[in-house]
């Protein structure tokens, strides 16, 4: 049995249409078993209601429709995060994650918004893997063992923001293989749409630019020209973000940064800053989740940041500006998911640690069977992620029966 599985895992990644179904698999897997319906909790909740309010007022407002609006002006019992900025009721939601959902609405309402999620996160593990050669079956491993799909599939912003941030830098490097101004512009314009969607990208891409332009000194006279129109791009547009954000948030960078950044103090910052990278509050940080990414980042610090020059150029800013944002994020992202699957404020730099990931496995991998190095990093992460479910099962009715409790004493105490 294990033998023929062997075999047909082989034939199935040698596929030339390997990398798709690779990419692909696990988004559609988790659509077609988990319908759309049972995954609207709070959170995912007032993201469609922002959506659909945009729609109903046929993209002429930002007001979220709330009817109870009349009788609690002040939105004390307001089951949104709302607040009232001259007048207008917002959420602290990204406003391009409702005019997306407000355009998806018309052609599939809920069931189309989940499609396209799993569509573009699907696209993103494609995009990485044809840009930066790594295996079909690296991408499928970094699929489901990964929470680049749990978070970017089920937090739309998350998936999108990821896209955007990919398909731009993929659209800069392709403008030096091809000489392009206009692949280069296009560039600069998608990686600034990221930071609509996800605050986060904001380091990110400034770590990626400082990176990029370090790396690159001196420059040759068309790499000049490149690198200062996209910079033009990046400075233009971020402007006219802040501009945006101002006028009618009365915050530059938006209600957003408001709601979260702008209230994280700085008492638990280390704490929170090992919760986000490992284990904390009953939530694996993006290493907890997938320690075999930790390793390929201390294979990275260890090994190959020795042979420095053996690394293609288009790797080296994403692999450092991964690394530093991580940790950077890590410092100023506020924790407060309230069921984690990995820190989706740190999955800007889940690209660059599956290049780094990647090349642990080339080097590992000849020392080992094709079948007995997948089987051991199968087991090792079912053990790992098998152990911290039954610890947070524990934990979760620890926490029910001291309610019930506390419930069966005092009635009232609880309302």
């Amino acid at each position: 049995m294990i033998s023929k599985l062997k075999a047909f895992l082989l034939r199935f990644f040698q596929n030339k249409y390997s990398s798709v179904a690779a990419a692909f698999l696990f988004s559609y897997f988790l659509y077609l078993t988990i319908p759309p319906k049972y995954l609207l909790s709070a959170d995912h909740y007032e993201k469609f209601i922002l959506g659909k309010s945009i729609y109903l007022s046929d993209f002429r407002s930002l007001d979220v429709f709330y009817p109870g609006f009349d009788f609690d002006p002040e939105l004390k019992f307001s089951l949104l995060q709302m607040s009232i900025v001259n007048g207008h009721k917002i959420i602290a939601f990204p406003v391009s994650l409702g005019i997306l959902y407000a355009f998806v609405f018309p052609f599939g309402g809920v069931y189309g918004i989940y499609f396209l999620s799993a569509f573009l996160i699907g696209l993103v593990l494609f995009l990485i893997g044809k840009e930066f050669e790594i295996p079909a079956w690296q991408i499928f491993l970094f699929s489901f063992l990964s929470p680049v799909v749990i978070n970017g599939y089920l937090f739309m912003d998350v998936g999108v923001g990821l896209f955007l941030f990919v398909s731009g830098i993929v659209l800069y490097q392709r403008s030096k293989k091809n000489r392009s101004f206009l692949f280069a512009a296009l560039g600069g314009m998608v990686l600034s749409l990221s930071y609509w969607f996800r605050l986060e990208y904001l380091i990110f891409i400034g770590l990626y630019w400082a990176c990029e332009s370090f790396l690159r000194l001196p420059f040759s006279k068309e790499d000049k020209k490149r690198f200062f129109l996209t910079s033009a791009v990046f400075i233009i547009l971020f402007f006219g973000y802040c501009g945006f954000n101002q006028s009618f948030f009365h915050s530059p960078l938006g209600p957003r940064y408001n709601a979260n950044y702008d209230h994280s103090g700085f008492s638990n910052l280390f704490k929170n800053f090992i919760n986000l990278l490992f284990y904390g509050n009953l939530k694996l940080g993006i290493f907890g989740y997938s320690p075999f990414l930790f390793v390929g980042f201390l294979f990275f610090l260890s090994i190959r940041a020795r042979k420095w020059k053996n690394i293609s150029e288009k790797e080296k800013p994403l692999l450092i500006s991964s690394v530093l944002g991580i940790l950077a994020a890590a410092i100023v992202a506020p924790n407060d998911g309230g069921a984690e699957s990995g820190s989706r404020y740190l999955t800007p730099g889940l690209p660059g640690l599956f290049v780094l990931t990647s090349g642990f496995f080339r080097f590992y991998e000849p020392k080992r069977s094709f079948g007995e190095f997948r089987s051991t990093l199968f087991l090792q992460s079912r053990f790992f992620r098998l152990g911290y479910t039954t610890k947070r099962q524990r934990a979760l009715q620890k926490i029910q029966k001291e309610f019930r409790n506390s419930f069966s004493k005092n009635p009232r105490k609880i309302f």
